[in-house]
């Protein structure tokens, strides 16, 4: 399965994304539109640009587009923990790179005969 994003060659704008097996990537484009392939983006926040040697690149839109284009009720994914942290006062950028820390922390799997490099505290 490949990801991707489909786009508006004039404005940039993305139109749809997805997922689909490779062969079937070609059948995803109308006429008028333009592939990346690898990302499935979201249409509310990024838009595509091609720069001077005509590489394709995504931008973000500014918060204030993002907010115009938006749904009513629509926020950008957050999980409960990032939430947490976010309400605490953390960075959102930052909390997120923290609760993915810590749920790659807690889906590793022990190795046997490995403890672990911080110790427990004796007990009183």
């Amino acid at each position: 399965m490949k990801s991707f994003t489909i786009y508006d060659q004039s404005t940039g704008a993305i139109r749809r994304s997805g997922h689909c097996p490779e062969a079937m990537l070609g059948l995803q484009v109308h006429s008028g539109e333009s592939i990346l392939v690898g990302q499935a983006l979201c249409d509310i926040r990024h838009f595509i640009e091609r720069d001077a040697e005509g590489r394709k690149l995504v931008r973000k839109h500014p918060p204030e587009v993002i907010a115009q284009r938006a749904p009513e009720g629509w926020q950008p994914p957050i999980d409960a923990e990032q939430a947490e942290l976010v309400a605490k006062g953390l960075h959102p950028a930052l909390a997120a790179r923290y609760a993915r820390r810590r749920r790659d922390r807690a889906s590793a799997m022990p190795v046997p005969g490995i403890t672990s490099a911080v110790a427990d505290p004796p007990p009183p």
